[in-house]
């Protein structure tokens, strides 16, 4: 539903019309990886269920570092602008969601 409605959303938030083209990308994006952030949040609710909460921190640590190398990659290096970011957002919430699953 968030990616058919993603125009109407920024635009019910009265998102500037310079920058709506870009926020659309971006919000399709992170839409997209919802998903993965569910799926993090399901198996970081299971470790600290069992009684660890430690862990779940420790890979968003990882993943914190990983979007913010990701982030100077794909924005600097490749060109990609607010997308760049988003992929790169995607990415980390992936690796927490693998971390999660191999550790459960």
């Amino acid at each position: 539903m968030g990616l058919i409605f993603s125009k109407r959303i920024l635009l019910f938030l009265n998102t500037p019309p310079e920058i709506l083209p870009e926020a659309v990308i971006y919000l399709n994006i992170m839409f997209f990886g919802m998903i993965l952030l569910f799926g993090y949040n399901a198996t970081s609710t299971i470790v600290r269920g069992l009684g660890d909460s430690k862990t779940p921190l420790y890979f968003l640590i990882i993943a914190s570092v990983v979007n913010i190398i990701l982030d100077l990659l794909f924005i600097l290096v490749f060109k990609w602008g607010i997308a760049g970011a988003a992929w790169a957002t995607i990415i980390a919430e992936d690796c927490t969601f693998d971390f999660g699953l191999n550790y459960l």
